[in-house]
């Protein structure tokens, strides 16, 4: 399973890929805009990417996928793993609600 999960993780353009389990070595290799989420360890994250915080829009998003899906478990239990580039405009960005005060 480890080995699946790592090469449908390698090269992705974007997205969003859940790992109910376990990850081999490399995981989010060759990765630009996506989004994994991970509920068990992987073996060692490719160079560039890291793990980052969950937020509110993707506990809501991961929890409607896991219900879709009739997988038992909560959002909550997963990790997320991003490209550091990805998260540093995210936090460059002034929150997730960017709400027109004109």
């Amino acid at each position: 399973m480890a080995m699946l999960v790592t090469k449908l993780v390698w090269g992705r353009i974007g997205g969003m890929i859940v790992i109910g389990g376990a990850a081999g070595r490399n995981l989010g290799d060759a990765m630009n805009n996506v989004s994994v989420f991970i509920r068990g360890n992987a073996e060692s994250l490719a160079d560039g990417v890291i793990e980052a915080p969950l937020r509110k829009r993707e506990l809501l998003r991961l929890g409607l996928l896991l219900i879709n899906a009739s997988i038992r478990g909560d959002a909550k239990e997963f990790r997320r793993v991003v490209p550091e580039a990805m998260l540093r405009a995210e936090e460059a960005r002034r929150g997730e609600v960017a709400p027109n005060w004109r």
